[in-house]
């Protein structure tokens, strides 16, 4: 599981989880949608995040050193992950 900034994380994203439990594929066309409500909410004021995930076979990433920054690096290019939603987080400034 991940989270971070949608604009870097959708290009990484090829299918979206449904609230029915069904996966479908990110097409340009629903990821301009996913744009679309990320920029309205950042006018909203909200703080934006995409939470993915994806499961990675060991054979995939066991030629470099768990923890390691070529691990990281090597898990980050191997990785296609599944959307499963956005989160916009309401932060206001204290004072």
């Amino acid at each position: 599981m991940t989270k971070g900034a949608p604009d870097i994380l959708l290009q990484r994203c090829a299918e979206v989880a449904l609230p029915d439990g069904s996966v479908k594929k990110l097409t340009e066309e629903s990821k301009k949608v996913i744009q679309q409500i990320q920029i309205q909410w950042a006018l909203e004021g909200k703080r934006v995040l995409l939470l993915a995930q994806r499961a990675i076979p060991k054979s995939d990433y066991l030629t470099q050193e768990v923890g390691s920054p070529e691990f990281a690096d090597e898990v980050l290019a191997s990785a296609r992950n599944l959307m499963m939603g956005l989160v916009g987080i309401v932060d206001p400034p204290v004072g």
